[in-house]
């Protein structure tokens, strides 16, 4: 992207970053709340509207097939994902 980058391994200093002016935005996954916001220390984040990043490779999902519910759980991510393909997402 020919941007300057910073790594930091805390969470909570990343917000501090941000609060204080020394970094403009974060490469972050969002949770489900209504907004989409993460909050910190005070420090509340959004997404930029209609942008969206991908980034390349896969997520691992890992099922416990020795914990109650595995087989039900597994079979509802692979639902999921099935359904997540469908959309292209």
């Amino acid at each position: 992207m020919g941007i300057q980058t910073y790594s930091n391994p805390r969470w909570d200093l990343v917000f501090k970053m941000l609060s204080t002016k020394r970094g403009d935005f974060i490469l972050a996954e969002f949770p489900a709340s209504p907004d989409l916001s993460i909050i910190n220390n005070g420090v509340k984040l959004i997404p930029v509207p209609n942008i969206k990043i991908t980034l390349p490779g896969s997520r691992h999902i890992f099922v416990n097939k020795l914990k109650p519910n595995a087989t039900l759980i597994f079979s509802a991510i692979q639902r999921g994902l099935k359904a997540l393909r469908k959309k292209g997402a």
